[in-house]
């Protein structure tokens, strides 16, 4: 899951991140013009989700032991804080070869401790199964090399590959299903590793389409999607379409950065937002992970001094959520969103990512602004437990949107 993400940004940095007819004279005389009916508004209803926008966080990747104060208890107070406010979503990852250790053998384990602890904050849950992630396979390691490979002649619309599937949502679906899951992510940013390998497309499309009608055949009202970057409709344009074709949802990643990793303004933001919208087409918008980096200088009390390398600011981060309050507030087609994340990373698992992709000193302030945006990347700082100003008006979106909902029920 997140231990490639390295791989997935270093990717993104390397890369280079209406036609007309003739109009005729009308014949005399003119006849009477009639106006083509118009289209119905789009419907961006999900079956499970109630009306108007929703929102949730996800806490974070670090082991919550340690330290000046007690991690996993703030954290626990925070998340009360926020489902109170109306923060109404929560957001579960899990890896396919996670859950199968072995062919045909499951453990649920992991899945239900998750969904216990969305449940006891009365929130609706939408899961990410990871099959094909931001930089590689995470299916079952029976089907893949050492390397992470498929085994030679396999693709992932291979029958044994499709079959496999098929069973292991026989045994998924129903344990969502019992806990009423909104929507469920059959892969998460697969933009990524087809841009890397195109042999992975044909197959990918197959692959998705397949899980998608064995879902439904299981549980008609989720919500099925697949996770995209928003560099996917440029790039992919024939993929990214043709996945929409057969999928509820468009979900999609966002950060407040450029693939040199330093932090972008409104205008780009304003940029993005249509790379979205024109990647959903008119199917409701769910952005997976919602984040914005304040750079060091803001870690808190007992926070390491570092150097800022990547511009951003507490002041931009709180314009970042107030951008997002309003576009929630104003668009329709966004229904979703999860916020990454509640705490910054630690700095020793920070700089360890960032140590991973220092492959050559040309690489070194890459890999600077990598760790530096994992490092400051929450609504709350690592180092003290307090909260930015980002937090208060991400409070206060969750509350007018509690509001808005509250208001359709009446």
């Amino acid at each position: 899951m997140i231990l490639r993400l390295s791989s997935l940004i270093l990717a993104a940095w390397m890369a280079t991140a209406c036609s007309g007819g003739d109009l005729s004279t009308p014949p005399t005389p003119t006849p009477t013009l009639v106006a083509p009916p118009q289209s119905a508004a789009p419907d961006y209803a999900i079956a499970r989700l109630p009306a108007g926008p929703h929102m949730g966080i996800i806490v974070g990747f670090d082991g919550l032991v340690g330290g000046p104060y007690d991690r996993a208890a703030r954290a626990e107070e925070l998340l009360d804080v926020a489902a109170n406010a109306g923060a109404s979503i929560s957001r579960i990852q899990v890896d396919w070869s996670d859950l199968e250790m072995m062919p045909g053998q499951y453990d649920e384990t992991s899945l239900t401790d998750a969904l216990n602890g969305a449940r006891a904050r009365g929130q609706s849950v939408f899961v990410t199964l990871s099959t094909l992630d931001s930089d590689g396979l995470t299916i079952p390691s029976d089907f893949l090399t050492p390397t992470g490979n498929l085994r030679s002649g396999l693709e992932l619309s291979s029958p044994e590959v499709l079959l496999r599937f098929e069973q292991f949502l026989d045994w998924f679906v129903p344990i969502l299903a019992r806990e009423q899951v909104w929507g469920l992510a059959l892969g998460n940013e697969v933009d990524d590793p087809i841009r890397e390998d195109r042999s992975l497309e044909a197959g990918a499309l197959i692959f998705f389409e397949t899980g998608r009608d064995r879902v439904k055949q299981l549980d008609p009202e989720m919500a099925v999607t697949v996770t995209l970057t928003i560099s996917s409709l440029p790039s992919l344009p024939e993929f990214t379409q043709s996945l929409h074709g057969f999928l509820d949802l468009a979900t999609l990643n966002h950060y407040c950065l450029q693939s040199d990793f330093t932090v972008t303004r409104v205008a780009q933001w304003d940029v993005d937002v249509q790379t979205m919208k024109d990647t959903a087409g008119e199917l409701p918008i769910m952005i997976q992970e919602l984040g914005c980096p304040v750079g060091y200088g803001d870690g808190g009390a007992g926070a390491v001094p570092r150097s800022n390398t990547n511009l951003g600011s507490p002041t931009i981060q709180d314009e970042y959520f107030e951008y997002f309050q309003t576009l929630y507030e104003e668009d329709p087609q966004f229904r979703a969103a999860t916020v990454f994340q509640l705490y910054d990373w630690s700095p020793t698992l920070a700089d360890m990512f960032g140590d991973m992709i220092r492959t050559d000193p040309s690489m070194n302030i890459f890999a600077d602004r990598f760790a530096e945006w994992l490092a400051t990347t929450g609504l709350c700082r690592w180092a003290d437990g307090t909260c930015r100003p980002a937090w208060n008006t991400w409070i206060e979106t969750l509350e007018s949107q509690k509001a808005r909902r509250e208001s359709v029920d009446d």
